[in-house]
């Protein structure tokens, strides 16, 4: 009856918006950043306002508080429906209201005209303080990083308290160039400059990562984001939405592919990769090629693919002598020049199921790989990984029972090169009539954790399947 078990065993197996045209450096332009080539920062309108505005910070759920400062006064709109008006309040000083940020329920209020930071709640319009803010009346922009605000002057751009208006970091403006507008994205700290180009800064180092010229010229007064894909624009009549992704530098195609895999010896191994061009160019398409390639390893479609996206499938069934660890790099190269690379780590390691009857011990070879088992003899042995692992049709039994053993093993030098033989208890499964199951372990484990589980395939039948867990993975 276990012959017959055995052999009805099996495996069981950013948003981009569309540009509106190709836009070249303004004259000046400093050519020594980190530049996007020929690519522009495309706007696309979101909506119209008929008020005259000088700042904006980002609410939530499409909803942004806008600086109204021929009527000095803080707007809350919503720019899914066309810039509407949920609710205002006057704009304390009486000076030039300006620039605008949400920190923890507080509205922040910076006043160009007065140079003073307000504080004020947001839901009902009470002033809850002020503070002097670091830097020099020449220059806009106000954010935070969650913690902390931002601004910028003339010659830099300074984290402050936002209590005390204390300086906490000072880094200086890309040169040529001072702040109209600040925001936070993703993890980069965004300025729209005088100059019309728009900077991505890392705040941890000051460094600029990327730039690239804002479409229709310098007409931005003022930008935000809503921190996950998109940046917002201000302009005297609307607010715009920016073709840029928080999620890497501006321009930077994307790629993508997991950071480590798991593999064993004789099963199939499979991922997916892509690549993606974050440009904003109308018909972008990007490269995908790799190296590193184990042999026998393929990818469909081949590389290099080209496509937006461009997606292959990693496909490897290692074999006895490939054992081991492998580092595969996927490049992915867009037409302006633009690249970004990842990489995937493949551990093979050796992991075999046997089934077998009895207790005792027996060695055996696998692949070449001696191992020791505490079953007494070994009728079939499959290669496994915690997710690939055979499953056994129970058997419809009348009278009598099937009894038979199960016990998982692993040779894992690389990953575990102090202990790299490591086992199971073995598990002795009884099958009576009535499709009953049970198993009982016996014996020691040595860091592989092994249970039972039935489960009705497709066709109805109800089958039983090993599943396992390895300590450290």
């Amino acid at each position: 009856m276990l012959s017959v078990l055995l052999a009805l065993a099996s495996a069981p197996s950013m948003p981009v918006f569309p540009a509106r045209g190709a836009a070249t450096d303004p004259p000046g332009a400093v050519g020594a950043l980190p530049v996007v080539g020929g690519v522009a920062c495309e706007r696309v309108g979101v909506c119209v306002s008929s008020t005259a505005r000088n700042g904006e910070a980002w609410a939530g759920d499409g909803l942004a508080w806008i600086t109204d400062f021929s009527a000095q006064r803080l707007r809350l709109v919503d720019t899914r429906n066309g810039c509407a008006e949920i609710r205002s309040c006057v704009a304390p000083g009486g000076g030039q209201p300006s620039e605008l940020t949400l920190l923890g329920g507080v509205l922040y209020h910076y006043d160009f005209q007065l140079g003073l930071l307000f504080r004020i709640d947001p839901l009902t319009c009470q002033l809850l303080g002020f503070c002097d803010p670091p830097g020099d009346d020449l220059a806009e922009g106000l954010t935070n990083d969650g913690q902390h605000l931002w601004r910028g002057d003339s010659q830099n751009l300074y984290r402050f308290d936002p209590q005390t208006c204390q300086v906490l970091q000072v880094c200086p403006n890309p040169p040529g160039d001072s702040a109209d507008g600040l925001t936070m994205c993703g993890n980069y700290l965004v300025m729209l400059g005088y100059s019309g180009r728009v900077y991505q800064i890392d705040p941890s180092t000051c460094a600029v990562v990327s730039s690239c010229a804002l479409s229709q010229g310098a007409a931005g007064n003022g930008i935000t984001s809503d921190r996950l894909a998109d940046l917002f624009v201000d302009q005297p009549g609307g607010i715009d939405r920016v073709n840029l992704s928080c999620e890497a530098p501006f321009g930077e195609p994307l790629c993508s592919a997991p950071a480590a895999v798991m593999g064993s010896v004789g099963v199939p191994l499979v991922f997916t990769v892509s690549g993606q061009s974050t440009s904003g160019v109308p018909g972008a398409s990007v490269t995908l090629s790799v190296t590193g390639l184990p042999p026998g390893a393929a990818m469909n479609p081949p590389l290099p693919l080209t496509g937006q996206p461009a997606v292959s499938q990693f496909a490897w069934t290692p074999s006895g002598a490939q054992a081991g660890t492998f580092v595969v790099t996927f490049t992915v190269t867009d037409p302006i020049g633009g690249t970004r690379s990842c990489s995937t780590t493949i551990t093979i390691a050796e992991c075999h199921q046997l089934v077998g009857s009895g207790g005792g011990g027996t060695d055996l070879v696998i692949f070449g790989q001696p191992f020791h088992t505490d079953l007494s003899a070994v009728r079939r042995t499959w290669p496994v990984t915690m997710d690939r692992r055979p499953s056994l049709v129970v058997p419809r039994l009348v009278t009598g029972e099937v009894r038979f053993s199960v016990q998982t093993l692993m040779h894992n030098p690389h990953h575990f090169p102090a202990n790299p033989d490591q086992w199971s208890r073995r598990m002795e499964v009884v099958i009576r009539p009535g499709m009953l199951v049970a198993g009982e372990s016996f014996g020691t484990a040595n860091g592989i954790h092994q249970s039972l589980a039935t489960y009705l395939r497709d066709d109805g039948r109800l089958a039983m399947t090993f599943p396992f867990t390895i300590d450290g993975m």
